[in-house]
């Protein structure tokens, strides 16, 4: 990003990294490693009748804990203008979980996924939206204050334990 000119969006970038690296304690337990598609969205899924027949971009794909695939596909899924709708985000986890049990501590790590995702689709975002002038330093402030706000909640949470 920084190449790109992006430097406040990639300090925070940077930051939200330094953090994780720092607190490896928070990824204890989370399970065996799986293959996550990393950027399952509506748009990547082709459907036949409801059912999936197709599933594309898999150029995020990673070996990581099945944790991080959950979080990546129901936050841009559940989250709309509104916020959270918490119809579509239970009724996801009753899905998800079906197939695949969650482990212990999967809700208290769900803002370091939360952390992780935003900073892993920031990028994207950036590509695509295209943004100049006053709205992409708007952007990069809201960015860097999500991404600031977000690691100090880890830590006091962190800090209560």
């Amino acid at each position: 990003m920084r190449d790109g000119g992006f430097v406040a969006d990639a300090e925070a970038a940077a930051d939200a990294l330094t953090f994780v690296r720092e607190c490896p304690d928070l990824f204890r337990d989370v399970g065996e490693p799986v293959l996550c598609h990393g950027n399952y969205l509506p748009d990547h899924v082709g459907r036949n009748e409801g059912d999936v027949t197709t599933v594309i971009d898999f150029e995020h794909a990673l070996v990581g804990p099945g944790e991080y695939d959950y979080w990546c596909t129901a936050i841009p899924l559940c989250a709309g203008p509104d916020g959270v709708d918490e119809t579509v985000a239970e009724a996801f986890r009753v899905g998800y979980e079906s197939v695949r049990e969650l482990t212990p501590g999967f809700d208290r790590r769900g803002d370091v996924y939360r952390l992780i995702v935003v900073v892993s689709f920031f990028r994207s975002l950036r590509l695509q939206r295209q943004q100049t002038g006053a709205e992409a330093t708007r952007t990069a402030r809201r960015f860097r204050e999500l991404v600031s706000g977000t690691i100090e909640s880890i830590r006091e949470d962190c800090d209560d334990r």
